[in-house]
């Protein structure tokens, strides 16, 4: 679930920010509330209930909304980071979203948010504790880059698979199947930053 205890603005939650955030978005992509529902798999309930900011909205639920509007997830974070073009984030804050299933469980750190108009940049510090046989790869535009801090891990890319530990980087074509298929340590923590540049219509 969303951290709300971290990144609040004064008298209002982080809820609210990130719902309001969810319907600009959606207004701007001319759905109504029943057209998002269908699109993404979110019901109307629900999605009513994160806009105005009455329910914590879980990663996966967020990560449905984003496909259905076709934006990165980011984006609804945009409101709780200064606009400026320096962001600042002291050790140990951040915003802390948690991914879990049967078979995994990754603690998701955003670090940062550049406001650049051509440029998607995530970065994130990413802490897996639970085994990762059985999770999905993934596949998108763009340039990823990896870097251990704790821990170690087995990291596939294509058909390939790589032993990182820390102190090591990895820098590759996003588009190609990648993520971690096995630990090698109890758990692994590595910085993570996502580039691409934005489709213009």
């Amino acid at each position: 679930m969303i951290d709300t205890a971290e990144l609040r603005t004064e008298g209002e939650s982080l809820d609210l920010r990130i719902g309001r955030t969810v319907r600009r978005i959606r207004m701007r992509a001319g759905l109504t509330l029943e057209g998002l529902a269908a699109v993404s798999g979110v019901s109307r309930a629900m999605i009513s209930k994160i806009e105005r900011g009455q329910s914590s909205a879980s990663l996966g639920s967020l990560e449905s909304l984003a496909r259905g509007l076709g934006v990165p997830i980011v984006n609804f974070f945009s409101s709780t980071v200064d606009q400026e073009e320096v962001s600042v984030v002291p050790a140990g804050e951040g915003i802390a979203v948690t991914r879990a299933g049967p078979t995994f469980g990754h603690e998701y750190r955003v670090i940062g948010r550049v406001g650049d108009p051509d440029v998607f940049f995530e970065p994130y510090m990413i802490t897996i504790s639970e085994r990762v046989e059985g999770q999905p790869l993934y596949s998108e535009h763009g340039v990823e880059f990896i870097h251990i801090t704790d821990g170690a891990m087995r990291y596939r890319w294509a058909d390939r698979e790589f032993d990182l530990h820390v102190g090591d980087s990895m820098t590759f074509d996003a588009s190609a199947p990648h993520g971690p298929v096995k630990l090698l340590a109890p758990s692994v923590t590595f910085l993570t930053i996502a580039a691409r540049a934005k489709h213009r219509d």
